[in-house]
């Protein structure tokens, strides 16, 4: 989770000691100097909210993170290092919140729904629309990047079967798939 207490740390810290599982999505940098205090070995990923937004960002925590989805493609293209990991499918997170909603869905002024997801304690809510970038993610693959990110709760199979094909270059017609999806912030970037 985004946001941790430190018995929500000790919690994970037993969970992974028990588990050894061969990596973690770290979304709290509490758990990161916890784990580290511990010398627990294990793969460390970075959520995106730890908003890594340029090369300098890269060398500043052990793991490997997922870069801000809110970067366009062309500030991506400028990393020197390729060493991170794009998200390239699933709902993109605006707020993070301990204090319990109970609306699955909210609806702003303009008529447009936001879904929530609870996760632990807290709760998500989501992005009118899920990212899709389908076959533009292989510009990514273009520029040097090899590690991409699908936040998956439905259709997991046939949506990794996809993105398979489409990072292995096979030729894929993403126009009927790309409907209801949003590509973000690869190209307009944030206003």
């Amino acid at each position: 989770p985004r946001i941790m207490t430190d018995h929500d740390v000790d919690r994970a810290v037993d969970l992974i000691e028990r588990l050894r599982p061969d990596g973690v999505l770290v979304g709290e940098r509490g758990l990161l100097s916890v784990l580290k205090k511990k010398g627990i070995s294990v793969d460390v990923h970075l959520d995106h909210s730890f908003n890594v937004f340029n090369d300098l960002d890269l060398t500043c925590y052990q793991g490997i993170p997922i870069i801000s989805p809110e970067l366009t493609f062309n500030e991506v293209s400028k990393f020197r290092s390729k060493r991170f990991i794009v998200m390239v499918h699933g709902p993109l997170v605006l707020m993070t919140t301990k204090e319990p909603l109970k609306a699955k869905t909210l609806v702003d002024e303009a008529g447009r729904k936001f879904r929530t997801r609870t996760y632990g304690d807290g709760v998500q809510i989501l992005n009118c629309s899920d990212l899709g970038l389908f076959n533009k993610a292989q510009e990514y693959l273009d520029i040097g990047v090899n590690m991409f990110y699908l936040d998956l709760a439905q259709d997991v199979g046939k949506t990794i079967s996809i993105y398979r094909r489409i990072l292995s270059r096979q030729r894929f017609n993403d126009k009927n798939k790309r409907h209801g999806y949003t590509t973000g912030h690869l190209s307009r970037g944030v206003d």
